[in-house]
């Protein structure tokens, strides 16, 4: 993969030198529905020469290796993800940062991509603890995890079903359902059922037994805000993201 990048205000010419990357990665076709799309949409990895894992700068994107190329196919203004994205940023959440490219694939113009990163817990993604990393006390199972309500694929080794509604699948993300042991899966799949259950209750709104003593009130809220704004097409029900982070302390959530 080769990038030409000039600059905000500058001209991006095919036959510029290639200023911002040049060199290995590994690519395939992602998404669900949207595989269907002439537009595909498509995940990459940064690499050496041997096929390892390189930590790259793309287009001024805090360094990862793990990227994604958005083709917006049925947002016909192409800015529906990233005028989202920024808003929630803007609103002191994380969200994927993104830049708009030219793609060509084989010498062949494909048109008008998304560059941006993929949703995985780094310093400078999910700011979450790593569950096998120890902190302030020895705890590796109350986070941090990463988990989705998405539509399954042929890669889902795990997922489980809302308690309340069949159509809503969650999946780990980030660990990955392999990478768990069975504590910390049981322990994430029971902590959702919790909240479902509380958002279900009568009293799902006390400040001290309702969702607020188990969620971020806050992100919570911006969230369901931010799907209705942007009109989203896949919300509450595919490819929505969920974190938890690690207790501060015993009997603390976070």
């Amino acid at each position: 993969m080769r990038i030409i990048d000039n600059g905000i205000g500058n001209i991006n010419n095919i036959t510029d030198p290639y200023n911002d990357y040049d060199g290995r990665i590994e690519i395939e076709i992602r998404g669900s529905t949207s595989q269907q799309y002439p537009k595909k949409g498509y995940g990459f990895e940064t690499q050496d020469s041997l096929g390892i894992k390189l930590n790259s700068p793309i287009m001024g994107l805090p360094t990862e290796n793990d990227w994604i190329l958005y083709g917006p196919y049925p947002d016909k203004t192409l800015i529906r993800n990233v005028l989202t994205f920024d808003s929630s940023r803007k609103m002191g959440h994380y969200a994927p940062a993104t830049k708009y490219c030219k793609l060509q694939i084989n010498n062949e113009y494909r048109g008008i991509y998304i560059m941006m990163e993929r949703i995985k817990r780094d310093n400078d993604r999910a700011d979450i603890t790593d569950i096998h990393e120890t902190g302030d006390w020895d705890d590796t199972l109350t986070g941090g995890y990463i988990f989705k309500v998405d539509k399954l694929n042929v890669d889902v080794d795990y997922s489980w079903t809302s308690i309340y509604n069949n159509e809503v699948v969650f999946q780990f993300h980030d660990p990955e359902h392999l990478e768990l042991n069975a504590l910390q899966a049981n322990y994430t799949e029971n902590y959702i059922n919790e909240f479902e259950t509380i958002m279900n209750s009568p009293n799902y709104a006390d400040p001290q037994t309702g969702y607020p003593s188990i969620i971020d009130r806050n992100s919570f809220q911006d969230f369901l805000i931010l799907q209705e704004l942007g009109r989203t097409v896949d919300g509450y029900r595919s490819s929505s993201f969920l974190y938890k982070k690690k207790m501060a302390s015993r009997g603390t959530p976070h």
